[in-house]
């Protein structure tokens, strides 16, 4: 289904001064500081961003945000900007008649509410930790001097602070599945454990076990967080942790999660692995016209030719200096994209 108001504002963008920006905001002067209480912007400090069936307006001048997504009524704040562009009183009321339609319609036929739904997250049931689970912290308390214990936490220990503090990491005795010899993360959703993801201490196991939602995104929670502009997706639970942005479990994604980044109101960056599955999520991006960062590319690349991930960058530079490095990197053209990751990986050879 079209979406009408995304159609207008984007329209009414075009016809005035505008400039794109490489993260894929169209930045204009904001309409909306007078009102604001701001002088007028003459600085292209407004971004608009139509991702999916959402589209975002933010402001980094006056701070004006709103957004409208497909199935919801019109809000009178997106209604004042929406005018401020310089359509009709008329035709904003026109608008506002079209989103009630759909909304409507919505309610009655399920194939619409199927694909509105299908933007939406589910409400993942809970899910308990490995039997015996208990923070590491507890075990260092009780004076835990089991071997396993010990290497998985010297395994934590030398990813780096960032990483450390990240969240609460657990471990168990229990040796079905040799799961003692695992660093256990557990998988919240909403405040709520709905799962967990084990990383093998013992390097002759396979790297990952995991009891997950079906389609469920690592620390997806990001992507309820208004006051952010990007989100992050990178590959592994670590790099998630690292740099506090979604993991791709599996290092693709489907439509649905797709769906779920798209409608966020964030601009998405891909930040891949230097390997051939991090190609994987490079494509996806080139197909959705989202951002990929590539700070281990160039002259004057960021990250040294030894990093292979956002955790490995993190442990070595800092968080900050990451961070920095992939927003200075990010670009959304397609030739620059294949031209940089295939770079990449021929260093690796």
């Amino acid at each position: 289904m079209d979406n009408q108001i995304s159609q207008t504002i984007c329209d009414a963008v075009a016809f005035r001064s505008h400039k794109r920006a490489c993260t894929g905001f169209t930045n204009i002067c904001c309409p909306m500081c007078p009102s604001q209480g701001e002088s007028p912007d003459r600085k292209f400090r407004c971004g608009v961003l139509q991702s999916g069936n959402r589209i975002i307006i933010s402001c980094f001048n006056c701070k004006f945000h709103t957004a409208y997504t497909l199935g919801h009524p019109l809000g009178y704040k997106m209604r004042d900007f929406i005018a401020a562009l310089g359509v009709s009183a008329r035709d904003v009321m026109r608008l506002v008649y079209w989103a009630e339609q759909v909304r409507s319609r919505s309610a009655v036929d399920p194939e619409l509410q199927e694909t509105l739904d299908s933007y939406v997250p589910p409400d993942y049931p809970a899910m308990a930790l490995p039997e015996g689970s208990k923070p590491l912290q507890e075990w260092v308390a009780d004076d835990c001097l089991d071997p396993w214990f010990l290497r998985v936490a010297q395994h934590l220990m030398s990813r780096g602070n960032t990483i450390f503090d990240a969240t609460t990491y657990y471990w168990t005795p229990n040796t079905e599945h040799h799961l003692n010899r695992h660093l256990i993360i557990p998988c919240r959703y909403q405040h709520h454990l709905v799962g967990w993801i084990a990383r093998a201490a013992d390097p002759r196991l396979v790297r990952y076990r995991k009891q997950t939602p079906s389609d469920f995104l690592f620390n997806m929670d990001v992507l309820g967080h208004n006051q952010r502009r990007y989100v992050l997706i990178v590959e592994g639970v670590m790099d998630a942790l690292a740099i506090d942005g979604i993991a791709a479990l599996g290092g693709s994604l489907n439509d649905k999660q797709v769906a779920w980044i798209e409608r966020c109101g964030k601009q998405p960056i891909v930040v891949p692995d230097r390997d051939r599955q991090g190609g994987r999520l490079v494509s996806i991006a080139i197909d959705q016209n989202w951002a990929v960062a590539t700070p281990h590319y160039g002259r004057h690349q960021w990250w040294d030719a030894d990093i292979k991930d956002a955790a490995e960058a993190v442990g070595r530079y800092g968080k900050l200096y990451t961070l920095q490095s992939i927003l200075a990197t990010l670009t959304v053209d397609h030739r620059s994209i294949r031209m940089r990751t295939s770079y990449s990986l021929s260093k690796l050879r």
